[in-house]
């Protein structure tokens, strides 16, 4: 139940800026993020307990299933929520690549 936090705050947006990266370079991120959490950083998670490979590259929990699971879903999602008429006072930037994101956010 409840009340999305989008439908709290829709109105009072002026700007979003839409990561919406390619796949590829996505799954490489969280690759490279979680190698480097679990083999390099080996960071402790909930008390002394440690991530392992297989937790979190091959596990249903992992980020990376839940990213294979809902990539494609979660942009038509936004896709579609962004190019809805109660959207049309929002300006939407969407951003497909690093080099895009640092051009937006050049200061002059």
């Amino acid at each position: 139940g409840g009340t999305p936090v989008r439908e709290v705050f829709w109105q009072d947006l002026d700007i979003v800026i839409w990561l919406d990266y390619s796949f590829s370079l996505v799954i490489f991120r969280i690759a490279r993020r979680t190698f480097l959490r679990v083999f390099v950083m080996k960071e402790k998670m909930c008390g002394e307990n440690r991530e392992t490979f297989l937790h979190q590259y091959l596990s249903h929990k992992s980020i990376m299933y839940s990213t294979f699971k809902s990539f494609w879903s979660k942009r038509k999602f936004f896709d579609d929520l962004l190019s809805q008429p109660k959207s049309s006072h929002i300006k939407v930037y969407r951003v497909r690549n690093p080099k895009e994101l640092n051009r937006l956010l050049q200061v002059d």
